[in-house]
C-alpha cells in the first residue's frame, strides 16, 4: 500500500493560499474558477514558484503566474515580462495602522480600489458615494499610508504610481493570524475573514459558488508542488522568416504549438522525426538555415492541448536567444537551399507553339469561307461627257440590279424581273453598258430576283453613306450575289 504523504502546515498554507490567489485571477479574467482550468491554473503556478518562499512572496507569484498562464492559453503568448522586482516588502502591520487612520469611506476605496483592483466609476455604482466624495477619500488614503510608512522609519521618496502599487500590495495582505486560507474551507472560521483580506476574498468566492471550499485542502494523493519534467524544443524565427511559420507548424503537426510573434514549440514525444522535417524544409528554402536557430531544454513543465505550463517554455524561448542562426539543438548542420530548378520559358514556348498551330488548324478546318459568286461580273468604268459610263458582262442567265448614286441619291436603273429583260443594256457585241450623271454606279448580279428594292432604298435613305448601306444589304439578302462599285466605294 503507498503511503500517502503527510503535508506540514506551512505546505497546507502554500497550497490554499495559491488557490486563492489563482481562483480570484481567474475569476477576474472571466474565467470559471473550477475543475481543469483552477487545476491547470494553480499547477503552473505552484511549477513556477522558487524552491524557497513565504506564503506571502507565493501568492502575490501565484497573481503574475496565473496572468501568465491565461495569456499562453488564449494568445499563445509566453515571453511576458517578469514582475517587476519589488524594493519593499509590506509589512502586516501597516495595514492595520492604515485602517486606524482611515474613515469609512477611506477603508471601503483601500478595499475595493486597491484590494480588489476597481475604478472609481465601478466603486462609485456599487457603493452610491459621489466620485468626487471618492477622489478625495483616494487622495486621504495615500496620504494616511505616506504617514504610516515615516513613523516606521521608511523613508523612501515614491512618486504616486510607486506608492499606489504598495498600497495595493498592503490592502491584499493578510491578517498575522491567517493560516494560508484554509479557514475558507469551513464556514466555522469565517469569523477571521473579517479582518483577513485573503480569507475574506475566499469567502466572497465560495458564498457566491464559484470556488468549493474542498479546493483549498492540500490533496493526499500528491505532492503540493508538482515534481513532473518535460522536453520541449523551442524554434525561433528571423524577422525575415516570420511568414514560414504556417509551413513549419503544417509539417510538425501534431506535436507542435505557436507561440509569441516569431516561434514554435515542439513537443519531441509526439514527432516521429522532427530532424528530417526541418532538413526537408531547409533545403526548400521554408525557411532558409540562416532563418531560424533552436534549443532543447528540459525542466519542470507540462503539455496541455492548449499550451505548456511551467517555467520549461519561457526557459526554452529565452536559451534560443544564445543559439547562432542556423543552430538547432540535435539537429547537426541544417542543409542549403536546393539550387532553383531549370527554367521551363523554352519548352512552354514550345508547347505554346503547338497549341496556336493546333488551334489555327483546327479554326481553319471549322472556318466555312464565303461563297463565291454565283454569276461573277466583268467590267470597267470610265468617265464621258460629264457621265459615268460603266461596260460590264455577266453570264446570260444572272439576275442584275444597277443601282446609280447621284446628287439626289440613289437611283434605280435597272431590275431585272427576268434573266433576259437585261438585254435593253446590250450593247450589240455580247456585253452591256450603263450611263448616268452619277458619283458611282453599283452592278450587282445573283441567281435570285433582287426584289424589294424600294424598302432597300428606304433604309439607305438620311445615311451618310446610302450606297455603301445598300452594298451591306444586297450582300446580306442574297449571299451567292457579285457586287461591283465603279468608281470603287472607299473603304469603310
Amino acid at each position: 500500500m503507498l503511503a500517502q504523504p503527510q503535508y506540514s502546515p506551512r505546505e497546507r498554507g502554500l497550497w490554499s493560499s495559491v488557490t486563492l490567489r489563482v481562483a480570484w485571477e481567474l475569476y477576474a479574467a472571466g474565467i470559471q474558477p473550477s475543475g481543469r482550468n483552477l487545476e491547470q491554473a494553480r499547477d503552473h503556478a505552484l511549477m513556477s514558484l522558487p524552491t524557497k518562499c513565504t506564503r506571502v512572496q507565493a501568492e502575490e507569484l501565484a497573481g503574475w503566474t496565473t496572468r501568465e498562464f491565461v495569456l499562453r492559453m488564449t494568445t499563445g503568448r509566453y515571453s511576458c515580462p517578469p514582475p517587476p522586482a519589488q524594493k519593499l516588502l509590506p509589512r502586516p502591520s501597516w495595514r492595520d495602522h492604515l485602517i486606524e487612520a482611515l474613515d469609512p469611506v477611506g477603508e471601503v476605496v483601500l478595499r475595493l480600489v486597491y484590494g480588489d483592483r476597481m475604478n472609481l466609476d465601478a466603486v462609485e455604482r456599487l457603493t452610491r458615494v459621489d466620485r468626487v466624495i471618492l477622489q478625495g477619500a483616494r487622495e486621504g488614503v495615500r496620504h494616511a499610508f505616506r504617514g504610516v510608512l515615516a513613523d516606521d522609519g521608511v523613508q523612501l521618496l515614491l512618486d504616486v504610481d510607486a506608492l499606489d502599487a504598495l498600497l495595493c500590495r498592503v490592502a491584499q495582505t493578510p491578517s498575522a493570524d491567517c493560516r494560508g486560507g484554509v479557514e475558507v474551507a469551513t464556514p466555522e472560521t469565517w469569523k477571521h475573514a473579517e479582518h483577513c483580506p485573503r480569507c475574506q476574498r475566499g469567502v466572497r468566492m465560495v458564498t457566491a459558488g464559484v470556488l468549493s471550499p474542498q479546493e483549498l485542502i492540500a490533496p493526499e494523493n500528491r505532492a503540493v508542488r508538482p515534481r513532473e519534467t518535460s522536453s520541449v524544443l523551442a524554434l525561433h524565427l528571423h524577422p525575415d522568416a516570420r511568414h514560414h511559420r504556417a509551413q513549419l507548424v503544417e509539417h510538425l503537426a501534431p506535436g507542435v504549438l505557436r507561440a509569441d510573434d516569431d516561434a514554435v514549440m515542439v513537443d519531441l514525444d509526439r514527432i516521429a522525426d522532427h530532424v528530417s522535417v526541418l532538413h526537408f524544409l531547409a533545403e526548400q528554402g521554408t525557411p532558409r538555415r540562416e532563418h531560424i536557430r533552436g534549443a532543447l531544454v528540459r525542466g519542470g513543465g507540462r503539455w496541455l492541448p492548449a499550451g505548456v505550463i511551467g517555467p520549461l517554455p519561457r526557459a526554452a524561448l529565452e536559451a534560443t536567444r544564445s543559439r547562432t542562426w542556423g543552430d538547432i539543438d540535435g539537429c547537426g548542420q541544417l542543409p542549403e537551399p536546393l539550387p532553383e530548378p531549370p527554367t521551363a520559358a523554352r519548352w512552354w514556348s514550345a508547347a505554346l507553339v503547338a497549341t496556336l498551330a493546333a488551334l489555327l488548324a483546327g479554326l481553319m478546318a471549322l472556318h466555312t469561307p464565303d461563297p463565291a459568286p454565283t454569276w461573277p461580273i466583268r467590267s470597267h468604268g470610265t468617265h464621258a461627257e460629264g457621265q459615268l459610263m460603266v461596260q460590264f458582262d455577266t453570264p446570260d442567265p444572272a439576275q442584275l440590279l444597277v443601282v446609280a448614286l447621284t446628287p439626289n441619291g440613289l437611283e434605280l436603273l435597272h431590275q431585272s424581273d427576268s434573266p433576259w429583260d437585261k438585254g435593253e443594256l446590250g450593247t450589240g457585241t455580247g456585253d452591256y453598258i450603263v450611263k448616268a450623271e452619277a458619283f458611282h454606279i453599283l452592278i450587282a448580279t445573283s441567281d435570285a430576283a433582287f426584289e424589294g428594292v424600294d424598302e432597300l432604298f428606304a433604309a439607305s435613305h438620311g445615311s451618310p453613306d446610302p450606297m455603301g448601306e445598300l452594298i451591306e444589304r444586297v450582300t446580306v439578302l442574297h449571299p451567292d450575289a457579285d457586287v461591283v462599285v465603279h468608281p470603287p466605294m472607299p473603304e469603310r
